[in-house]
């Protein structure tokens, strides 16, 4: 099935990024097992609790890249998200706390959109965050989501 549209995504955070383990001091940062509580920068009584990561995908370095086997001539856009260093970004439509913010390169939503596009195919490596919270926000921004499990 041709796709009118090809988006990638991608971490791209900053060297000292709050989801990395190694930006916050010891006991508490300890990769897949600590946490940290950020705050929505549009209301600071609004927190969630985030885990905690080894470094990964740091902008401009080569973890950060898209892999070479992905073909990037093919793909129409890509979203860099969690680019602000004290928000976390799952979704590639919207930060932690459904904002629209500087954390991701693009207003994927509104671009679908101008692009006509109704219904979406949600597939990527991290399914219990990235791909969930893509998924489900793009049911929030009015799509037809379906995911790819294979």
């Amino acid at each position: 099935m041709p796709f009118a549209v090809r988006i990638a995504t991608r971490d791209w955070h900053p060297p000292d990024h709050v989801s990395f383990a190694v930006s916050h001091p010891p006991p508490n940062n300890r990769a897949f097992e600590s946490s940290t509580r950020i705050a929505n920068p549009h209301d600071a009584s609004e927190t969630t609790d985030i885990p905690l990561w080894p470094v990964h995908c740091v902008q401009d370095t080569p973890g950060g890249e898209i892999i070479p086997e992905i073909d990037t001539a093919k793909i129409d856009r890509i979203v860099d998200k969690g680019r602000d260093k004290h928000m976390e970004m799952f979704s590639a439509f919207a930060d932690a706390f459904g904002n629209k913010s500087d954390a991701a390169s693009s207003d994927l939503g509104a671009f679908l959109k101008e692009k006509g596009i109704v219904r979406i195919f949600v597939v990527g490596l991290a399914g219990d965050y990235c791909v969930r919270c893509t998924a489900v926000d793009g049911y929030k921004e009015g799509f037809e989501v379906y995911v790819v499990e294979e």
